[in-house]
């Protein structure tokens, strides 16, 4: 057993080094010491070691219990005695821990399988086919003016818009899913300026084109005009959950709001002087958008225009006709043509950045269903050469039962029911382990809860119809016994 081991653990490690490397293309990208994970002498050691110890622990009991065997009864016993049912008790217990053990984990990889696929189909209230994003940062010593901000991002975007492939163009200081976002106080009209009324709502700059661009519905209103600009009344765009939140009764446009002087988020660092202190007019309401996270369900917030309040780090947003690589290869072009020392820090699909807002439920996903599927087939394998030993040791016994008139039908029959008898108790010992330990997987679960009852149906009918297969051949293998033949052996 030893030398079993000692061989299957190398084989595993050799397996493991050659899907090191797969595995960790999965990973998300902000994994700790990803880049420090590889084979070293001390995983490989450890490895050894714990299939070597594996394999004395689980062969010094079969190698005590042979060394008590009488001779006399060994030598006359012979392959073909029946065995006590008791000899095999151990490796039942194992196989029925290892059956609840796979339950446990393919509950869990089932829950996440039903997490991660109603969070890729959440409605994240904008298009990311055919968008590329591209970050731009006009240097602070070379635009100190709000003018010359504005200058240049218009002509950056009637560049952009003029590139061939290119259907729309926007900037804005937080695209979706990019981490960039704040929050501001405010008060609607009407309302006592106190800590009672005062709100946190997101706040969004963009310019003219955001909605097309990011296929994000105008419910009510109007979209920014060239004629919003500095020096003219303060407008905002609400989204309909702040529309709702401030204003139920529906009647939104025209309504205003005050900014109240809070400033949080990732944008704190900037002088609060960008946002007067003055009314801001309600004259559009737009969908709502899933911004920060798609497990996050949308928050209140409103648009102002980068025409009124300039942002120097924007956003470039691009919606491509066709391909959107062909587009993203452009974008630098464009930008270097007005002025070659704005650097252009990433450009990058909405697709790809949508992918990545998902990675880390993926990759736990994909590792806990990796663990689940193996401990699976293990064991049912286990249950396989149990059930294959029990009818080895019990030839002789069927042989006879056979000889005496059984059918061929009852033995398959007694087999088969010995094997699921295992399962069953294995199952039943498992759903309540996995009812127990699935709690935990709460907090990574989004809108699956962690008692689902079609998720432990699912995983005991895959149990069941895995361990039919599994015991089938055994059971196949004690129905095709020649009475006469195993007779003559003994």
């Amino acid at each position: 057993s030893g030398v079993v081991a000692v061989l299957a653990g190398t084989a595993g490690a050799a397996l493991a080094w050659l899907m090191l490397g797969s595995l960790l293309q999965l990973a998300p990208p902000g994994l700790p010491r990803s880049a420090n994970v590889g084979m070293s002498t001390t995983a490989l050691v450890f490895a050894l070691g714990a299939t070597a110890f594996s394999g004395f622990v689980f062969g010094a009991l079969p190698a005590w219990r042979a060394s008590r065997i009488d001779l006399a009864t060994g030598l006359s016993g012979g392959r073909g005695s029946s065995g006590s049912r008791r000899a095999l008790l151990p490796q039942q217990v194992l196989v029925t821990f290892q059956v609840a053990l796979s339950v446990v984990l393919l509950t869990g990889a089932t829950l996440l399988v039903g997490s991660f696929a109603k969070l890729t189909g959440v409605d994240t209230g904008f298009d990311a086919e055919s968008v590329v994003v591209a970050t731009i940062a006009p240097p602070e010593a070379r635009y100190q003016t709000a003018a010359e901000l504005n200058t240049f991002y218009e002509d950056l975007l009637t560049r952009v818009r003029s590139l061939p492939g290119v259907s729309h163009a926007t900037t804005t200081y937080s695209a979706p899913l990019f981490g960039t976002y704040f929050s501001t106080t405010v008060v609607p009209e009407g309302t006592e300026e106190d800590d009672a009324n005062q709100r946190w709502i997101g706040t969004v700059i963009i310019r003219d084109g955001y909605f097309e661009t990011n296929s994000v519905p105008l419910v009510k209103g109007r979209d920014f005009a060239p004629s919003d600009r500095l020096g003219e009344p303060l407008v905002v765009i609400v989204n309909q959950t702040l529309a709702d939140d401030l204003w139920p009764d529906g009647s939104v446009i025209g309504r205003r709001m005050q900014y109240t002087g809070g400033l949080m988020g990732s944008a704190d660092s900037f002088d609060p002087e960008f946002f007067p202190d003055s009314w801001m007019t309600v004259v559009g309401v737009a969908g709502d958008v899933r911004r920060e996270s798609l497990s996050d369900v949308p928050k209140p917030e409103y648009y102002r225009p980068h025409s009124q309040i300039t942002w120097g780090f924007q956003y470039l947003m691009v919606r491509a006709d066709s391909d959107p690589s062909a587009v993203a290869s452009l974008i630098r072009e464009a930008v270097w043509s007005i002025d070659s020392s704005v650097p252009v820090r990433e450009v990058r699909t909405m697709d790809a950045q949508v992918a990545e807002s998902v990675a880390t439920p993926r990759f736990r996903m994909i590792l806990l269903a990796a663990f689940a599927g193996i401990t699976c087939l293990l064991s049912m394998v286990g249950l396989y050469a149990l059930l294959a030993l029990a009818v080895t040791r019990r030839t002789r016994e069927m042989g006879i039962r056979l000889a005496l008139g059984a059918r061929r039908s009852e033995v398959m029959r007694g087999v088969l029911a010995r094997g699921l008898r295992l399962v069953f108790y294995g199952t039943l010992l498992g759903v309540g382990a996995a009812f127990l330990s699935s709690r935990a997987l709460s907090s990574m679960l989004f809108e699956v809860e962690s008692t689902d009852p079609a998720t432990y149906a699912a995983v005991v009918l895959l149990i069941a119809s895995v361990a039919v297969v599994a015991c089938y051949l055994p059971a196949r293998r004690a129905g095709r016994v020649d009475p006469v033949v195993s007779l003559q052996e003994e």
